[in-house]
């Protein structure tokens, strides 16, 4: 519920660290009664717990504040370290496809039929300035966010399913031309977002993608294609700089950040002055509230760059155990992927490429965006990460089937 629930009071910092809170307490609960299993945390790589133990300590140097983190964190760990089976693996997907493909009808509702959107939206958004916020972004900027108030969590969502229904059209024979339909939708919605590096990192991570397997199963219509499109590639590359300098400054020319700069200079500042264990996490909102930035004080700010808030918040010492881990899943799911698909366990294979590529969403995003901090962003990274680790769990028992013959 927290990943997909950006409206009304679940949308708010202090209620998402409520929620897990009670996430938290329902894990160990569950561990204790043995309702819920976990996997070892070491399983996934020795850099977690050592990951833990720094923001222990680390926690030090901003409390309370760090400790709003540090729950939020600990319940992601929960998550990630759930074991899941197939069937559960199955189920998440859809959801998310579901309501990516819900979202999507509801950013074109707001486009394309405002007079019948906003009444509802006054409705919907009932939270604080939240259908303010909407309406200003929707009929002043035209950047539309549908049944979540903020743009940059509605196209994050898009873009979860913009990769689901990709990765599915390619292995899936059945429903291909229909998920090939989703996706373009989907995108076409990740668009009227106005989330512009979203939309370069979804196109370019699926078309390397496509790109990437059609040369591991290279037939003749798909090398032409392949030539044709780096032929075309090359000879249009000036005219592809020059669209998408176009689209990251909205046709003005010159690359312009929006106002970034100030954010990521706020965050660089903290680490030059701290740069081994950091200003303690979660302390960038407080030196963003005392920068005069902005004239409001935020529950959160965020540096719009996770990279650089991290550094600020936990030095290189911790970045260097968190950012690690993090890729230790992805080596893992990327090299259990490879051996699935020899083994021609497609919807293994399928599924793990989903949860990469997800990931990798996530982290390329994380140049632009939130995603270690925000807390709806966070639970996506670490349930995909549940669910590569989980699949990598069911694909070692599986190759030992293969070489059994009992597969």
């Amino acid at each position: 519920m927290i990943t997909i629930s950006y409206t009304g009071i679940f949308a708010g910092y202090k209620a998402c660290i409520l929620l897990s809170g009670i996430v938290l307490f329902i894990g160990i609960l569950g561990n204790y009664a043995n309702s819920v299993k976990f996997n070892r945390i070491n399983k996934y790589s020795p850099l977690w717990m050592l990951l833990i133990l720094f923001l222990c300590l680390n926690s030090i140097l901003n409390l309370p504040r760090s400790l709003f983190y540090f729950v939020i964190f600990l319940a992601c760990i929960l998550v990630m370290c759930r074991k899941i089976d197939t069937d559960e693996i199955e189920k998440i997907i859809k959801i998310y496809k579901v309501i990516s493909l819900i979202l999507a009808f509801s950013v074109f509702v707001q486009a394309f039929l405002p007079s019948l959107f906003y009444p509802f939206a006054r409705i919907w958004f009932y939270y604080s300035n939240q259908y303010d916020i909407l309406y200003n972004l929707g009929v002043v900027c035209h950047q539309y966010s549908g049944l979540f108030y903020e743009v940059s969590q509605a196209g994050f969502i898009l873009s979860i399913g913009c990769v689901i229904c990709f990765i599915q059209a390619y292995y899936k024979d059945k429903n291909r031309i229909t998920d090939f339909i989703y996706f373009a939708i989907l995108f076409f919605a990740l668009i009227l977002t106005g989330k512009r590096s979203l939309m370069l990192i979804v196109a370019a991570l699926m078309g390397f993608f496509w790109l990437y397997n059609s040369i591991k199963k290279l037939t003749p219509i798909k090398a032409i294609a392949l030539v044709l499109f780096t032929f075309v590639a090359v000879m249009m590359l000036d005219s592809i700089v020059m669209i998408v300098s176009q689209v990251l400054t909205k046709g003005e020319g010159g690359i312009e950040l929006s106002g970034r700069e100030k954010f990521w200079n706020l965050a660089l500042d903290m680490f030059k002055e701290s740069p081994v264990f950091g200003k303690g996490i979660n302390s960038y909102d407080v030196y963003f509230n005392n920068s005069g930035i902005r004239e409001l004080q935020y529950d959160f700010a965020g540096a719009h760059n996770s990279y650089f808030q991290l550094l600020a918040e936990i030095g290189i010492l911790g970045f260097m155990l968190y950012i690690p881990a993090v890729i230790s899943v992805l080596i893992k799911g990327i090299k259990f992927a490879t051996k699935a698909f020899k083994n021609n366990m497609i919807e293994e294979t399928m599924n793990l490429h989903i949860a990469i590529y997800i990931i990798l969403v996530i982290l390329a995003y994380a140049l632009a965006g939130n995603p270690f901090h925000l807390p709806q962003q966070m639970y996506v990274l670490f349930l995909f990460m549940s669910v590569a680790v989980n699949l990598i769990e069911f694909d070692k028992n599986a190759f030992l089937k293969i070489k059994s013959g009992s597969y």
